[in-house]
């Protein structure tokens, strides 16, 4: 048996107890806690005393917004200060999303929808657009009718972050009158804000002008926008308004537009397939301007739309033959009838009247632009004249570019005439047929109504071609070039246009006091047509009126199409001058159609001018 070892004996395996820097650990934490607190200490003191002014800057910035307030838009003024479009009373729906979590809001939307008539998407959209957690006031609808202000209003007592709102929305007090040149408004959607945003305070729902001048002098229109500093709570909501900065209401934007006149060509050309350009031929200000398209579904303003010419292109042809030195005014060419470039059809050759050589001038020509003899001497004009001569000419009458008015992105300026002159000018794929076709309006060659009624102007304002244009503030600034044109070309221009007389009877109040009344007053005018064909067949017609005659103030250029499933709408006699029938043909109603349209305006717009009467 072993004997146990004495209690108070060490054991064999038990080290002893260190006692070596024991007294240090006391130490050594106090020094960590000594780097720990001053650490903290000195960033707390970096925070305070350095970064204090930043953070309570950011604090105030987390509590304090600026709530952006929109302009109303600028009304638009015809030439006398008449009213066109303005901007009336409305009411808005709107919301403040941070007001509720967004899945409350999601809730709502279906209540929301059904009292606002607005689908749930559209809704959606425009909260996330905004953000979930953004102050500033959503549009969720406007133009609320008074029906649904009231179902609104009384949703907002239950629903928190939900408000009316009055705002100003567009008035259009003539209806349609002059849509495709003031044009229309609508509102931005979520898509677009990130696109405009750089350029102006755009938000889901602001109004930005579509279409016509409202697109075109969307900055001009659209005014400076002001806003409101607020005081937020702690759920995000406005408190009070400590700031504001007003908007800045844009001026009122007059245009060159008349606003009788508009109502008169419009109701001239009501019915009619075509359109009608009214022009200040001094300084290009456009007076009235209207079209109506065959088919319903197409858009945009038809003046501003080329079309074929047609005979009215004979008079660039004309100037580019005497301006160039090739011709003579008063040469006398021999046409034979019965031969032509490319021969006769044998229906047409059977129709050739006695005598079958005739000799006509540049003047008789022109007079008779319609007929046969006239096609013929321009056919021989084209064979001896350089057709680069033609299309520079063309293209200094404003030809087959853009005119330089406001509504450039409705414009259509008609084939590249450089591309023309290429082909000319080197000579590739271009035909003898070509240049006779050009010389004739035919072929390639389109020109707008405004571009006719420019080149109209030349011929009644001395030589200058005018940039058209509807803002009237722009009216001093606009250019007019001078072409140059010899006194006998302008004269033989002027003598294109034939003079017509319209009896109106006086007002009593224009009765001059020193001479017996005056029953009825004469108002001179000057005017021409031109039909234009396919295959032979008239497809529609050109006019051109100016007056008055012996010191015109407006240029009237107008296009009436003939089409082929029904009969032109006539034009109330009411408004058409005495003597304004165009053509007695009956194969050529667009060609009366046409100069009674331009007649009529000329005539109203010559009578409402304070110096009319003899």
């Amino acid at each position: 048996m072993v004997a146990s070892p004495p209690p108070n004996s060490p054991k064999l395996d038990q080290q002893p107890e260190r006692t070596i820097g024991r007294r240090y650990q006391p130490l050594g934490c106090l020094i960590v806690a000594v780097v720990l607190l001053g650490g903290i200490g000195g960033r707390l003191a970096y925070l305070q005393l350095i970064e204090g002014q930043r953070y309570r800057q950011l604090a105030a910035a987390s509590r304090i917004r600026l709530m952006p307030t929109l302009p109303t838009r600028a009304a638009l003024l015809d030439r006398s200060g008449r009213v066109l479009v303005d901007n009336r009373p409305s009411i808005s729906a709107m919301a403040w999303p941070v007001a509720q979590s967004p899945q409350e809001w999601r809730a709502l939307l279906p209540e929301l929808a059904r009292v606002l008539g607005r689908p749930e998407s559209e809704l959606l959209a425009r909260l996330e657009q905004a953000g979930w957690r953004s102050p500033v006031l959503v549009r969720l609808a406007r133009g609320l009718p008074p029906s649904q202000m009231t179902t609104v209003a009384e949703l907002a007592t239950q629903v928190r972050g939900l408000a009316i709102q009055p705002e100003a929305e567009r008035d259009y007090p003539h209806g349609q009158l002059a849509q495709t040149i003031l044009g229309k408004v609508g509102e931005v959607n979520a898509a677009e804000v990130d696109r405009l945003e750089p350029l102006q305070d755009y938000r889901s729902g602001d109004l930005i002008g579509r279409s016509g001048l409202e697109a075109a002098l969307e900055a001009q229109l659209r005014g400076q926008s002001g806003g409101e500093q607020v005081e937020l709570d702690r759920n995000g909501l406005p408190v009070r308004v400590l700031a504001r900065k007003p908007t800045e209401p844009p001026t009122p934007v007059r245009l060159t537009l008349d606003l009788p006149l508009q109502q008169t060509l419009e109701g001239l050309i009501n019915g009619v397939s075509g359109a009608a350009v009214a022009l200040d031929p001094d300084n290009g200000a456009v007076l009235a301007m209207a079209g109506q398209w065959p088919n319903p579904g197409q858009g945009g303003n038809r003046a501003l739309k080329a079309i074929r010419p047609g005979a009215l292109f004979k008079w660039i042809t004309a100037v580019a033959a005497l301006e160039s030195g090739q011709m003579a005014l008063h040469q006398r060419w021999r046409i034979d009838r019965r031969s032509r470039p490319g021969g006769l059809p044998w229906a047409e050759f059977t129709k050739v009247t006695w005598p079958s050589i005739v000799t006509l001038n540049f003047q008789e020509a022109l007079g008779k632009l319609d007929t046969q003899d006239s096609d013929a001497f321009f056919e021989q004009v084209a064979l001896r004249l350089d057709s680069t001569n033609t299309i520079a000419w063309a293209r200094r009458f404003g030809f087959g570019q853009r005119s330089g008015i406001e509504l450039a992105e409705d414009e259509d300026p008609g084939p590249s005439l450089e591309a023309l002159w290429k082909r000319e000018s080197v000579q590739a794929r271009w035909y003898l047929g070509e240049g006779v076709n050009l010389a004739l309006g035919r072929g390639e060659m389109a020109a707008s109504p405004l571009q006719i009624a420019v080149m109209a102007a030349v011929a009644v304002n001395g030589g200058y071609r005018v940039q058209p244009h509807l803002v009237k503030d722009r009216s001093a600034q606009v250019s007019r070039e001078f072409l140059g044109l010899q006194p006998s070309t302008l004269e033989l221009l002027r003598s294109a246009l034939q003079p017509r007389t319209s009896s109106l009877p006086v007002p009593e109040a224009s009765q001059p006091p020193d001479r017996p009344p005056q029953p009825n007053a004469v108002i001179g005018w000057l005017a021409t047509h031109s039909l234009v064909r396919q295959s032979d067949q008239p497809i529609g017609a050109w006019a051109v009126a100016a007056g008055p005659a012996n010191d015109p103030k407006i240029v009237v250029v107008t296009f009436v199409e003939q089409p082929s499933d029904r009969p032109l709408a006539p034009v109330d006699p009411a408004v058409t001058p005495s003597n304004g029938a165009a053509s007695q043909e009956p194969s050529a109603p667009a060609a009366q159609a046409a100069e009674q349209i331009a007649g009529a305006t000329v005539v109203n717009y010559v009578q409402s001018l304070d110096r009319w009467l003899p």
